[in-house]
């Protein structure tokens, strides 16, 4: 490969704000301190498009409409030969249909990135040409090699992964933060960092707050939400409707999570569908946390222990049990939490991601 620099274009159609989103921008971030050109294409009105061009970006307006939005492909193509790309990574279903048809088109590399573990069609023309595919969870790697939409070599699993550098809780004073809400220093704190979507089931995050307010009388506990999306207003009504007004916190969209992950005492993710390996979950890794998670949002090669536990999904008696023990074992949960942290780094950190994405970009572009 040549030191010509290297032109990425990132496309994504969701009009959503989340782990998807937050990937792309970090793994653009992270590809231009390395010396690539690195763009979006995106629809104006969407909270990654405006981002992006707030960042400094090179950012192109379509519309992304359908799968074979022919504005769409032809603003694309018009892009790809003027820009000289070299490379276009698409994210969701409507780009990458579109995104993958141009990029074919124009003669560039194509490198489709699943972000969930939505089960996929056992025919799917735009799978078959993509030349390469990413994958942020395991499971999905391998569902998509037996329905044979992928061969193993031109298929790679790179789960999400946070910079140590930031989701670090050495930069933190919990107490402070704690007292900054109002909250003594021996309060816990149970948190979830998500965007508030069904798949989320905050409905039964809320139902676990409310047996544990019931079993638990010797200690101070408040649950807390950090995020925002399409259940907002329902999850306060929610609230209102289990008469947890005193017991949870809704702390909404924070641009830097880890100010308040910080002074959590346990993250938790209760999803029960679509997900592969969530932000959330390494971040909360990553800031030292431990963790109760739903056994879809493992992180593969995670062993089930004191600060790590894994719960089936959607069953609420299995999840108050496990809390509790973790909440009467928390000093020991959050000292392995800590010492599990350098582990973390050194096999799930942000620049590991960014290796195994460059690696592919020198194989596909040699």
């Amino acid at each position: 490969m040549s030191n010509k620099i290297i032109k990425i274009l990132h496309t994504e159609w969701s009009g959503g704000w989340g782990g998807q989103e937050i990937r792309i921008l970090s793994e653009m971030a992270g590809l231009k301190s390395r010396g690539y050109w690195v763009g979006l294409a995106a629809a104006s009105h969407t909270p990654i498009f405006k981002k992006a061009k707030e960042l400094g970006y090179p950012v192109f307006a379509l519309g992304f409409k359908g799968n074979l939005d022919l504005k769409t492909f032809l603003g694309l193509v018009k892009i790809i030969r003027a820009e000289k790309i070299d490379l276009v990574n698409t994210h969701s279903g409507k780009d990458t249909w579109v995104g993958g048809l141009a990029a074919k088109f124009c003669g560039a590399k194509f490198i489709r990135t699943r972000h969930l573990s939505y089960r996929t069609k056992k025919i799917s023309l735009i799978h078959k040409l993509a030349d390469h595919i990413v994958t942020t969870g395991e499971a999905t790697r391998q569902s998509m090699i037996k329905n044979k939409l992928a061969s193993p070599e031109n298929i790679s699993t790179i789960p999400t992964r946070p910079d140590e550098n930031i989701f670090n809780p050495d930069l933190y004073d919990k107490a402070s933060i704690k007292k900054s809400l109002g909250l003594s220093e021996e309060t816990v704190i149970i948190g979830i960092v998500a965007f508030l979507r069904r798949m989320k089931r905050i409905d039964l995050f809320l139902d676990l707050a409310v047996l544990i307010k019931k079993n638990i009388k010797n200690k101070k506990i408040k649950f807390m939400i950090v995020g925002d999306g399409p259940l907002q207003e329902q999850i306060k009504i929610w609230i209102q409707e289990k008469n947890l007004e005193q017991d949870v916190l809704c702390m909404g969209y924070q641009e830097h999570p880890e100010s308040l992950m910080a002074c959590f005492d346990i993250g938790l993710l209760t999803s029960d569908m679509g997900e592969a390996t969530p932000q959330a979950l390494s971040q909360y890794l990553m800031m030292g946390l431990p963790v109760m998670v739903t056994d879809i949002c493992h992180i593969e090669n995670m062993r089930d222990s004191l600060s790590y536990q894994l719960v089936p999904i959607n069953n609420l008696n299995h999840w108050v049990l496990t809390l509790e023990k973790l909440l009467d074992h928390l000093p020991q949960a959050q000292e392995a939490a800590r010492k599990l942290r350098s582990y973390v780094i050194e096999n799930y950190s942000s620049k590991i991601m960014l290796d195994k994405m460059e690696e592919i970009f020198q194989k596909l572009l040699k």
